[in-house]
């Protein structure tokens, strides 16, 4: 599991450091102190093998490109707009490892690009011209073994096209936003859950917010196939009917399923919850990701998502989570961790920590 995680150079932030990363952490801040941008550097770190995670965090974020450019692409993934210092993300492991990843754009003229599968990479000439002088944006990674490796991505006319590294070795990592629930996704994860055997995992801990909840199943009354619950009524009801709550908390528990050993990151993990279900929700979301071995890593506005937290985790057999909130000092960013002691105590005095 990440212990530390450090950024340089990214969204809002020059550089910050968040220490004592538990099991289930949760980040907290006033709006536009860079709670989502933590998530998507977490992501980026994640997925070091991938070059197309740099565009998918702007497109998440709903930005559409008019033009196909570096500067207009990349340029606010780089801190105050700054193409000329390069990303960096320092995560550190419980086992005392490390992985650093560096994310540049830069003037290199060639790139290697893919050919056929007999010659597979080669050395070839990219299109485009910008600006800056910067032909591609190289993800690169180096860990506490001293190993390189790199993936990189370019504009070729119209297209981006890029080259991954195998990642075989990686944790998963699965970014659940603040946008709408996407069944798709839901019908995948839980598709291979069912093949592994593993639903009743999921449903076990969804009857906590839901009593009634007896199975779940596939069904595809249309083109697309709709989890279908039963909760003790004649006929199965599609999930979707069974409100916000039970579909969020569903996506959520599916998504740590399905990371085994990796990490899921949820903005806004209160959206479509009730206060009073919060409790039950954290303790749902405590035990799955100890049955899986996953990290966790969710933001808040939500003062009773807070309290909810504390109250669950403290009634465990162990207080693995930390609440992480954001603060803005001038221009500076800064992340203060509050243990079990100190969180409590601010919730019994009545101080703001959301």
């Amino acid at each position: 599991m990440y212990e530390k995680f450090q950024i340089k150079n990214f969204r809002c932030f020059a550089d910050l450091t968040i220490s004592t990363l538990k099991r289930v952490n949760l980040i907290a801040g006033k709006n536009n102190v860079g709670k989502t941008a933590v998530l998507e550097a977490l992501w980026l770190h994640l997925g070091r093998n991938n070059p197309s995670l740099p565009t998918a965090i702007n497109v998440n974020r709903g930005l559409q490109y008019v033009r196909l450019s570096p500067e207009d692409i990349w340029r606010w993934d780089f801190y105050q707009g700054q193409l000329n210092k390069p990303i960096e993300l320092l995560g550190t492991y419980s086992d005392e490892t490390y992985s650093h990843v560096r994310i540049a754009l830069t003037s290199k003229q060639f790139v290697l690009v893919p050919t056929d599968e007999e010659e597979g990479l080669v050395e070839g000439r990219r299109s485009a011209t910008t600006e800056s002088g910067a032909q591609e944006l190289i993800l690169e990674t180096e860990d506490s073994s001293g190993e390189k490796k790199s993936a990189r991505v370019w504009i070729d006319g119209k297209d981006l096209k890029g080259v991954p590294w195998p990642a075989s070795t990686l944790p998963q990592g699965i970014f659940l936003t603040s946008a709408a629930i996407r069944p798709k996704d839901d019908v995948e994860r839980f598709s291979e859950l069912e093949v592994r055997k593993t639903v009743s995992n999921v449903v076990q801990d969804l009857r906590l917010i839901e009593p009634r909840l007896q199975d779940l199943r596939l069904v595809q009354p249309g083109p697309a196939p709709v989890i279908h619950a039963d909760v003790g009524l004649p006929l199965r009801v599609p999930l979707p009917l069974l409100g916000d709550g039970t579909s969020r908390l569903l996506s959520i528990l599916l998504a740590i399923a399905s990371a085994p050993r990796g990490a899921v990151l949820v903005d806004e993990i209160e959206n479509g919850l009730h206060y009073t279900v919060l409790p039950s929700v954290w303790r749902a979301i405590g035990e799955a990701a100890r049955r899986s071995d996953v990290q966790v890593f969710a933001t808040t506005h939500s003062w009773e998502c807070i309290c909810a937290a504390h109250e669950a985790f403290g009634s465990a057999p162990s207080y693995d989570f930390g609440l992480h909130r954001l603060d803005r000092h001038d221009s500076d960013i800064r992340a203060q961790t509050y243990s079990q002691e100190t969180l409590g105590a601010a919730i019994s005095a009545g101080f703001e920590v959301r």
